[in-house]
């Protein structure tokens, strides 16, 4: 495990990200550690705080600060996306064609952006998967699983019942649980 965070370290990294962290995942950073042990690490260096994903990849203020959306609101984006892809026979040549598919293409980068808002990747699942953290909205505090493909949605971390959700203490838990029944 990483070291322990401090209050004013917590409170630093929440600052700059605009946000207030789910209570179970800031209890985290203060009694169990800053990361490791399947969690990625949330530390500073000259260019503020940051998760040390596998990617190298920095989580922006702006992302995590935004409402991160409802399943609903996710699959009314992804299905107007969807529906808005260029048809072939919708144009008069295949380069004009293209030029429509490569101009919606480039929207899709975009999209899964602010689909994924409000969420911190925050741990590696293997295989191309990954748990994002709903830091904001009304899913705030629960865990979000996604595959590497950027095609499949964010689903909700499976949970015992279809209607429940499983937040980081929870996740967390039952990953120790498993991991220490296996070296047993």
């Amino acid at each position: 495990m990483g070291p322990l965070l401090s209050e004013a370290e917590v409170a630093a990294a929440e600052r700059q990200y605009a946000v207030s962290f789910p209570p179970e995942y800031r209890s985290f950073l203060r009694e169990v550690g800053d990361g490791g042990m399947g969690v990625y690490p949330l530390r500073h260096d000259t260019a503020g705080w940051h998760w040390l994903d596998d990617d190298h990849r920095r989580t922006t203020p702006a992302h995590l600060a935004q409402p991160f959306r409802s399943p609903e609101e996710r699959d009314r984006m992804e299905q107007d996306y969807e529906d808005r892809m260029p048809q072939r026979d919708s144009f008069p040549d295949e380069d004009t064609f293209l030029t429509a598919r490569t101009a919606w293409n480039e929207e899709c980068d975009p999209l899964y952006a602010q689909l994924e808002s409000g969420t911190v990747q925050i741990s590696d699942e293997g295989c191309g998967n990954f748990l994002r953290l709903a830091v904001t909205g009304p899913e705030r505090g629960t865990m979000w699983w996604q595959t590497g493909t950027v095609l499949d949605p964010l689903q909700p971390h499976p949970a015992p019942s279809p209607t429940s959700r499983i937040t980081f203490r929870q996740w967390y838990l039952n990953r120790w649980t498993r991991v220490a029944a296996r070296t047993q």
